[in-house]
């Protein structure tokens, strides 16, 4: 999910009460847009409201 403070969080549904959080955009610039996962779940890419696209690389360990 994005968050308006332009924080994304990830979470594992088998484990609700675990969750990874990815702050790359910059708040001040308007919060992020959109999100989407790669088909393998190893890439997430954020769109900001200030146009810049953030590639962030996920290791499947870091939320579970």
């Amino acid at each position: 999910m994005a968050l308006q403070n332009s924080e994304i969080r990830i979470l594992n549904i088998n484990f609700p009460d675990r969750l990874l959080t990815i702050k790359q955009h910059d708040a001040h610039a308007g919060g992020i847009s959109g999100v989407k996962l790669s088909f393998d779940e190893r890439c997430l890419v954020s769109a900001g409201k200030d146009g810049i696209l953030f590639v962030h690389a996920l290791d499947k360990y870091m939320i579970c």
